[in-house]
């Protein structure tokens, strides 16, 4: 690696920009139009301040992320036209980046000495997320635009150097105690090769010194593989399908530039875990936007499809190529900017890939099954190669993964690719949500997923609270999951066991069946089964009817002589949660008419005639 990172052309060769396919010119050049002049957000210290008082990270991040986002649209702008239209609101985005007092966002300042204090320290980089894409992004600047900003003054791209130097490089080889590098024994989740990939980035296309790049490349390298060494062998991520692009996908990052800095050298796109880390996103895929969603996952999604694309090229993973290929047909052109970080070697990467598929297999976009034995989850739908038709998703595990929710036993029904039994996910982000309260936050305890509550207690937080003897058995007729729940609740919901069987029956008139065989030491009180909805239930005698208005939709039958249902609407006023499932979704509860210490309790799920 004597020579810098060079993948893509510099802004100054014109013609490979000019074969830039016209649909992303349009989208690149009709954002940056609209941000010449641009009036560049402060950032105060109240800003910084208001994270301590009141737990918001939302008013901060705002103008935090757009900056970077409205600095993106106007380099890609200019490179892709090359007439220095956009060269002046690029410098003054750049600098005022430089001038800020720190690149880590207030939620990541517990990283510092002082993080209690509320404001950043300038005398201790803290190496976060956003601070090490903040780097990667400035030395992309650099690449593709000196010889643009010099020619106005070499002092922007020096500074550059500089800043990144300080706050990324030098911190990165002076210090192991940031936690997500896995150096002592903490499990590292996405972090680690979000910022791996970043950090790499600015080593690769601003470090000149050869020994000092490669203690860089050396250290980044064994950060790495504590972060392989944590995956699980079937390539789960139990952080939920909306952290794989920051999981995988960075991890894909990483090894991409590495592969493309070497020319191929640094090649291990054929061990098995790549790909099957890979793979995940498309197991989890139902339909349409659609995703399983545990954990702090969303459940739609608008994943980076030509990163999927990408990576599945390079594992040579048919579904990874369906999958892309799917979403990157049903892109449509925006003007609006991104409020969350950008990945702009993602961009980038994109304007330069071809895609000579025209439509994917459906038989590779839609799996039958999948069983992912170490995250013990289970997705299957009713027929291969198409959504119609029910579509069931369970996980077992335990109630310390990573972004974890008390959601043991969870069940997630779909019909012809639209939501009837949900996990109703997370909401925005605050203090709150990675403190000792995060359980306090509705969304995360048992008592909103599809789970019982047994003696009058949900599940509990912690790696004790755990499924056993998880198996699957999957055939063409039919899809089942077995565990038992004794040990996700506290000792004294007074639990002998709690089996939970969900098949998925294929034949003729598919349905999908869930039992729960059960014996407590004691019956304090009826136990409940919960299930959550998007749907309006409509009750009847033995059945509740959840149907989406004007779609299909899906009959819930159970014993009505054993058990009473009701249901509670949840207004929804967080904007998260109401742009996945609007302005309300509905607790159902199926409540024992009498305490019983052992019963087998029934539930099945049917589609309706349309």
């Amino acid at each position: 690696m004597e020579e810098p990172l060079a993948p893509f052309p510099r802004a100054g060769d014109r013609r490979p920009w000019e074969t830039v396919p016209g649909s992303l010119r349009e989208k690149w050049l009709c954002q940056a139009e609209e941000l010449i002049n641009f009036p560049w957000p402060l950032i105060t210290a109240g800003d910084y301040l208001q994270f301590r008082r009141n737990g918001n990270r939302s008013a901060f991040e705002a103008v935090y992320f757009q900056r970077r986002s409205v600095l993106t649209s106007l380099v890609l702008a200019e490179c892709l036209e090359g007439k220095g239209r956009f060269l002046e609101d690029i410098i003054n985005g750049v600098w005022l980046i430089c001038e800020e007092s720190s690149w880590c966002i207030p939620a990541h300042l517990y990283m510092s000495v002082r993080g209690g204090e509320g404001l950043p320290q300038t005398e201790e980089p803290i190496i976060d997320l956003f601070a090490s894409n903040t780097a990667a992004l400035l030395s992309w600047i650099v690449y593709l635009l000196k010889e643009q900003l010099d020619a106005c003054t070499v002092l922007i791209a020096e500074r550059v150097r500089i800043e990144v130097d300080r706050r990324i490089l030098s911190p990165y080889l002076a210090r192991d105690d940031f936690w997500w590098m896995g150096f002592h024994g903490a499990k590292p989740n996405n972090w680690n090769p979000w910022c791996n990939s970043n950090c790499l980035t600015a080593v690769l296309l601003l470090e000149k010194d050869r020994k000092r790049r490669e203690k860089l490349l050396q250290k980044i390298a064994d950060s790495i593989d504590h972060y392989l060494a944590a995956q699980y062998s079937d390539g789960g991520c139990d952080e939920g399908a909306s952290y794989w692009s920051m999981a995988a996908g960075s991890l894909f990052d990483c090894l991409e530039l590495l592969y493309l800095a070497s020319d191929g050298a640094l090649n291990i796109y054929d061990k098995p875990l790549i790909g099957k880390l890979g793979q995940y996103i498309c197991k989890m895929f139902i339909d349409d936007g659609y995703y399983v969603n545990f954990a702090d996952g969303e459940a739609r999604l608008s994943p980076d499809y030509a990163l999927i694309y990408r990576y599945g090229r390079r594992v040579g993973d048919a579904s990874m190529k369906a999958l892309g290929i799917y979403g990157l047909n049903r892109r449509t052109g925006t003007k609006s900017v991104k409020t969350g970080p950008v990945f702009i070697f993602r961009e980038l990467a994109a304007m330069f890939t071809s895609v000579s598929e025209k439509e994917p297999s459906a038989i590779e976009l839609y799996p039958q099954e999948a069983w992912l034995p170490a995250v013990q989850v289970m997705t299957a739908r009713e027929q291969a190669g198409s959504s119609k038709g029910l579509y069931v998703a369970v996980k077992g595990g335990h109630n310390d993964e990573s972004h974890n929710h008390n959601d043991i036993g969870q069940i997630s029904v779909y019909l012809d690719g639209r939501p009837v039994l949900i996990d109703p996910g997370v909401g925005v982000y605050t203090a709150q949500t990675f403190s000792p309260r995060r359980y306090d936050i509705w969304t995360m305890g048992s008592s909103c997923h599809n789970v019982p509550i047994v003696n009058g207690f949900g599940q509990l937080a912690g790696r004790d609270y755990m499924a056993q003897d998880v198996k699957s058995f999957l055939t063409d007729s039919e899809a089942c999951i077995f565990l038992d729940m004794v040990k996700a609740y506290p000792i004294e919901a007074d639990i002998v066991y709690w089996r939970r069987c969900v098949t998925l029956h294929r034949p003729g008139d598919a349905y999908i069946e869930l039992t729960d065989d059960y014996s407590l030491g004691s019956a304090t009180v009826p136990a409940a089964w919960t299930f959550m909805s998007c749907c309006v239930p409509q009750l009847e005698e033995g059945r509740i009817i959840l149907r989406h208005e004007n779609g299909p939709g899906v009959s819930l039958s159970y014993d009505a002589s054993m058990l009473e249902a009701s249901f509670t609407p949840i207004l929804l006023d967080d904007s998260k949660l109401r742009g996945a499932w609007g302005e309300k979704i509905y607790r159902l509860q199926l409540v024992l008419k009498v305490k019983r210490k052992q019963a087998v309790i029934s539930f099945t799920f049917k589609a309706l005639p349309q």
